[in-house]
């Protein structure tokens, strides 16, 4: 049985500059032209100069409110050294707690223990040299050490060797 013959129609090029200018002219129904994305996140460089914003705002706004019960409600405006002298009076305690501050609480969870020879996680360590090994593999390497680079080992991780 033969195929009937079907022939191909050929634009001329007019008609293709047509029908593409009206193809990009078209709105698609998925495209919204007037979508703007929000950004959800912020960087750390706007995290703390936030950050260091809100600190100042509070500290001016208490020496403000110590200046006015001070000055009997007069509305006499002190300098900017009081609010400074204010802030460098207080104790650390006292200063709000912020993403840069470096007087954090310490730390509850344990420390990790990691291997002296490649650095992973472990839960091994040599009873004779103290170190502290992945697996298998390392404990050989581990056991071959010479006894000044155990001691190298045991002060990079401020640990003592005693045999």
């Amino acid at each position: 049985m033969a195929r009937p013959k079907t022939t191909k129609r050929v634009r001329k090029p007019a008609e293709t500059v047509a029908v593409v200018s009206a193809l990009a002219d078209a709105t698609l129904p998925f495209k919204n032209r007037s979508f703007r994305s929000i950004k959800k996140s912020k960087s750390f460089k706007q995290i703390t100069r936030d950050e260091e914003l809100r600190v100042q705002a509070t500290l001016h706004d208490e020496a403000d409110a110590k200046r006015a019960a001070s000055d009997g409600g007069d509305g006499v405006a002190a300098g900017e050294g009081e609010a400074a002298a204010a802030s460098a009076s207080r104790t650390p305690s006292e200063i709000p707690m912020t993403y840069t501050s470096y007087s954090a609480a310490p730390s509850v969870l344990p420390r990790g223990k990691y291997c002296d020879v490649t650095g992973l996680p472990t839960r091994y360590y040599d009873r004779v040299t103290r170190l502290r090994y992945y697996n298998a593999d390392i404990y050989k390497i581990i056991k071959r050490l010479p006894e000044h680079v155990v001691h190298a080992y045991l002060a990079l991780r401020n640990a003592e060797y005693s045999v």
